[in-house]
């Protein structure tokens, strides 16, 4: 009998841009075989975040990232955007997939700075009730093996007209110049 692959981690981000540090974690989670499957999901309205570039732009960059694994192990999932709220809560999102996908078992992916905010999530008990949270070390808080990237670096580095060479793919990288992303940041 063919095992289900429903064990799903669920790696959720702005992805302004997807970066080396997003596709190391997804490597390196896949070949320890922590999860079934990795699903990407695009945050589509972020609370905090002043700039987004557009979701259609993140979306299809988060799809050149994942080209890069097998389609049945990594998913990009625009559950977000058919939720269509703002804020876009992490809740609400679990809750969807939980109700769409009653089978599967889900684990949020995070990085390990995120720990000392999780009291301050909208609907954090609610959350833990859904969801497991599986912990990527992040340097400054503790030993990490994977690339020293940001999203925000490689944006900064953009507006002043710098190489990002080595920070996303070279597919990325030519989607952002070709759309002119963040270059009037």
């Amino acid at each position: 009998m063919k095992k289900a692959n429903n064990n799903i981690g669920i790696l959720g981000s702005s992805f302004n841009p997807p970066h080396l540090g997003h596709k190391a974690v997804i490597a390196d989670l896949l070949k320890m075989g922590t999860f079934d499957g990795i699903w990407l999901i695009p945050v589509y309205f972020h609370a905090f975040r002043k700039y987004l570039a557009p979701f259609s732009h993140r979306l299809a960059m988060v799809r050149l990232l994942a080209l890069d694994f097998e389609p049945e192990k990594v998913k990009v999932i625009t559950i977000e955007q058919e939720l269509n709220k703002k804020p876009s809560y992490t809740y609400d999102v679990l809750a969807a997939l939980k109700t769409k996908f009653p089978d599967h078992s889900f684990s949020l992916i995070l990085g390990s700075d995120i720990k000392q905010d999780l009291n301050k999530w909208h609907r954090i008990d609610d959350l833990k009730k859904l969801v497991t949270f599986h912990f990527i070390p992040r340097k400054g808080y503790e030993e990490s093996p994977y690339p020293e990237v940001s999203s925000t670096q490689i944006r900064e580095r953009i507006a002043q007209n710098l190489s990002i060479e080595g920070l996303t793919t070279l597919e990325i990288a030519a989607y952002i110049r070709k759309n002119e992303l963040y270059s009037g940041e």
